[in-house]
């Protein structure tokens, strides 16, 4: 908002009765045109979507509040996004062959288990997975306090019944192996050092496991975080709910999900359908 006041004031205008559907259309083709983000590229098509939001919204508090007539916003189309290569996603039964590569019975082995089955479980970041600490899992409710988060405004989500059995164990009988200090409150620990695990640390397990497993995918620790967004939506779950676990600030974020989805149903299509692909002649 305060980019767009600074954008009215240079326009010459003074007070916000003054603001017209010209000034908003000026204002949206600046952000979509000339103007940079402080490392000097464009701004995203997301980015220019919460924009469109933003604006839309504040003009329609001000005509509510009646300290307007008519919002100047008016009806418009959404800037469209850009459909680029979607993120990669494992299939059930891919990532269930991933976690079932690492093998629970080392030490390594059921630390690692549960901090895969925590991100496929729950969609957290890696850094988000390495900043939790002992207190942050409540097994008694199934739940994790994600008080590190890039929003910055944390949430709690529900862990799934694979993820609280390996954690659980691993607490139980490895992490009292590794830990070298009774002040040390992470929940993963590095086997080295008995200290927090480094998040780089989290993308070379996972690499491992996928190399043990034999899949031929790139797959790093976000590629769990995609997969279960995708997997949840193709089983009806609500994009409301799917944004609450993921701690997406706007559903802008989340709705990237649904064209995932869309992808899906084209292939199907195009392999199933009579007329889904032309022939070749």
């Amino acid at each position: 908002m305060r980019q767009m006041f600074s954008f009215l004031v240079a326009a010459g205008v003074g007070e916000l009765q003054e603001v017209t559907r010209e000034h908003v259309d000026r204002y949206l083709a600046y952000l979509g045109g000339e103007y940079r983000t402080t490392k000097g590229a464009p701004i995203s098509v997301s980015h220019l979507r919460e924009h469109h939001l933003c604006v839309r919204d504040f003009f329609a508090w001000l005509e509510r509040e009646g300290r307007i007539l008519q919002s100047p916003y008016g009806p418009r189309e959404m800037p469209r996004r850009v459909q680029g290569r979607l993120p990669e996603v494992l299939t059930p039964e891919e990532a269930v062959r991933v976690l079932e590569s690492l093998n629970p019975g080392t030490s390594l082995g059921l630390r690692d288990r549960a901090m895969l089955e925590i991100l496929y479980s729950t969609g957290m970041r890696k850094g988000e997975l390495v900043s939790l600490n002992v207190d942050d899992f409540s097994f008694e409710k199934q739940e994790i306090v994600i008080v590190k988060s890039k929003s910055k405004m944390g949430r709690v989500v529900p862990v799934g019944e694979y993820a609280r059995h390996f954690t659980e164990a691993y607490l139980r009988t490895v992490r009292p192996w590794l830990v070298r200090t009774d002040d040390e409150k992470a929940l993963f620990l590095s086997d080295h050092r008995g200290k927090r695990l480094a998040a780089g640390t989290v993308g070379q397990i996972v690499g491992r496991a996928v190399r043990r497993s034999g899949l031929a995918k790139t797959v790093t620790p976000h590629t769990f975080r995609h997969s279960m967004a995708t997997h949840m939506l193709r089983n009806r779950a609500d994009l409301r709910h799917i944004q609450a676990i993921l701690g997406h600030a706007t559903i802008t974020s989340t709705e990237l999900y649904t064209h995932v989805s869309l992808e899906d149903l084209k292939q199907v299509v195009r392999r199933a359908h009579p007329h889904g692909k032309k022939s070749r002649k």
